[in-house]
């Protein structure tokens, strides 16, 4: 028990973020709900442009079901192909925007 109390900060509400960081909402939401939720529950809730362009091209690669915070070790060998495209496509985001 004793390491994991090393690991966890206590101020940090095992969260990994500070409790001042975390009172800080967007859409209701704070960091760590964020980075916790699915790529197609997230294009629901925000109506950026580029945001949305980037979440419609992670849903059309496959990708809707993974968590923003997902690390990429946790992903499968296709999973991080089809997030190199992503990447690829979404910064070509203000060209495909010209079209």
């Amino acid at each position: 028990m004793g390491e994991v109390e090393e690991i966890i900060c206590p101020n940090c509400l095992g969260q990994r973020y500070k409790a001042e960081v975390l009172d800080i909402r967007v859409k209701e939401l704070n960091i760590f709900e964020i980075l916790n939720t699915q790529i197609d529950k997230l294009s629901e809730i925000f109506e950026d442009e580029k945001l949305k362009f980037a979440f419609e091209i992670l849903q059309r690669l496959g990708l809707s079901h993974i968590n923003l915070g997902r690390t990429t070790p946790t992903l499968s060998g296709g999973e991080a192909q089809r997030l190199k495209l992503a990447k690829t496509l979404i910064e070509s985001f203000h060209k495909i925007k010209k079209r």
